[in-house]
């Protein structure tokens, strides 16, 4: 149906907004990790959050010791991954994976650090997919609002067709009329 494939699209549009704002994040945590610089990922992490339908940003460095989080965490203990994911896609650079966190659905991304051709750890972001039911109803009202539309257009040009057809109809009949009393 039209409502399920705007969802996957919707979806889809989702989990590439992840992976990008992901592969941005770990574009510049890289040094920052290296040099342990705590309040710089810390930074990075927050204005990460910022965005809107973040849920969650997470760096863990290349032994998956958690370094940076927001919302905050307790820092410096192993990265465990969200219960029961389950994988979305998967490539060379990026994992995404879906989950339900007990409130709401939730795109997991995960997107390797590198400095260099060097492994230094990972981003791991959660987005909101709420943001995708919200979409889908906006174009669903928006698709009810434009049959509406084109509903009262059409009765409107129907009545403006009936009376401008009606007019000839109707001066020809009195014609005839006037023709059969001999007028």
């Amino acid at each position: 149906s039209f409502q399920q494939q705007l969802r996957e699209y919707l979806i889809e549009e989702v989990q590439l907004r992840g992976r990008t704002v992901a592969k941005h994040v770990a574009g510049v945590s890289g040094d920052f990790l290296l040099s342990s610089d705590r309040l710089a990922l810390a930074n990075i992490a927050q204005g990460a959050r910022e965005i809107e339908d973040v849920v969650y940003v997470r760096i863990v460095d290349a032994r998956g010791v958690l370094r940076a989080a927001a919302p905050a965490e307790p820092l410096e203990i192993p990265f465990y991954p969200p219960n029961d994911l389950r994988v979305l896609a998967a490539s060379d650079d990026t994992l995404t994976q879906r989950f339900y966190n007990g409130r709401q659905w939730v795109q997991d991304v995960q997107v390797p650090i590198h400095v260099g051709k060097q492994r230094v750890g990972l981003v791991n972001m959660g987005l909101d997919e709420r943001a995708v039911d919200r979409a889908t109803e906006k174009a669903q009202q928006r698709l009810l609002w434009v049959s509406l539309l084109v509903l009262v257009a059409g009765v409107a040009l129907a009545l403006l067709f009936a009376v401008v057809l009606a007019r000839p109809v109707e001066k020809l009949t009195v014609a005839v009329r006037d023709l059969g009393t001999g007028l």
